[in-house]
């Protein structure tokens, strides 16, 4: 290690950790005693070096040292021409070499983790994965396992990056990661669906992939069974059956009453056995998108359900 320019290189990062922990003591002490750290574990990020013991120390099936040598091996030839210094971040389990090892450790959460990424995509998708990158190394941890925003930050910041773009794109896995938890301030992946995380994405995803006329279905539905004394129809949805039975209809979104007159009553032989419902301003609930979206998650619900009981 020349230890002229390593020195230039650990002083970038400390003054970035400086500017966003406000010269404060960062989750690996202060600025000073992280310089020393970081001189003697150049150039793995003593993060690294902590959260690799941790990890298999805990393990049953692997030699601390050994393990954390086959594993650090393939990152640091992958690595060594393109990184300044080797981040918690950098341990990606996408590439075999880092499978491979990793699955010795918890292969339930190491493969829901992979699951999680292979649904990223977008412009965020690199920073995305590296930041479940991180996360999933501190899941390994039997006894307290996860990591807070400020462990998250060292293991992914570099003097090039805005830690507000760290923060930006893990509030985006906060709602897309199926697998993904925070608890008690700390975010960990487990072998088990976060619900409402994994409610929301699959609403999400039929609404923009098949659309939302199954949603609108819903809404009409959900007003429908609020007078399940009587007849009741939606105008969006039914065509109004014309008999002698007193019948409610209910428009998803506000008609003019001369719109009422000609397209509702007008041509009805029975139209006073007619309650007709409108809100009561403009608009139109099934264009709403927060409420397609809500009524789109209780149609997931009821699948989910289903599954359930059919097992």
């Amino acid at each position: 290690i020349d230890s002229g320019k390593s020195a230039k290189v650990i002083e970038q990062y400390l003054q970035s950790y400086s500017d966003q922990f406000e010269g404060k003591e960062t989750t690996l002490g202060s600025i000073d005693e992280l310089r020393t750290r970081m001189s003697e574990t150049f150039p793995l990020h003593p993060q690294l070096v902590d959260v690799l013991f941790q990890s298999y120390g805990a393990s049953k099936n692997y030699q601390n040292t050994r393990g954390i040598l086959y594993l650090l091996s393939g990152v640091v030839v992958r690595n060594y021409e393109s990184k300044d210094m080797i981040l918690v971040s950098d341990i990606d389990p996408q590439y075999e070499e880092v499978h491979d090892d990793l699955y010795q450790l918890n292969p339930d959460i190491l493969e829901r983790c992979l699951e999680d990424m292979g649904r990223i995509t977008g412009e965020d998708t690199e920073l995305a994965t590296r930041l479940l990158s991180s996360i999933l190394l501190y899941s390994f941890h039997p006894v307290q396992p996860g990591c807070d925003d400020g462990e998250i930050l060292l293991a992914n910041l570099r003097p090039c990056l805005n830690a507000n773009e760290i923060y930006r794109v893990l509030g985006k896995l906060g709602k897309t990661a199926v697998y993904l938890w925070s608890i008690d301030g700390k975010y960990v992946v487990k072998d088990k669906e976060n619900l409402p995380i994994s409610v929301n994405f699959r609403a999400e995803r039929v609404l923009k992939e098949e659309g939302n006329e199954s949603a609108k279905r819903k809404i009409c539905d959900l007003l429908k069974s609020r007078f399940r004394a009587i007849d009741v129809y939606a105008t969006e949805c039914d065509e109004i059956v014309d008999n002698r039975r007193p019948k409610v209809v209910i428009s998803t979104k506000y008609l003019e009453d001369s719109t009422v007159r000609d397209e509702i009553f007008h041509g009805k032989e029975w139209r006073n056995t007619i309650i007709f419902i409108r809100p009561k301003i403009a608009g139109d609930l099934t264009v709403n998108g927060d409420l397609l979206l809500r009524a789109q998650r209780i149609i997931v619900c009821e699948h989910m359900e289903k599954e359930i009981i059919e097992k």
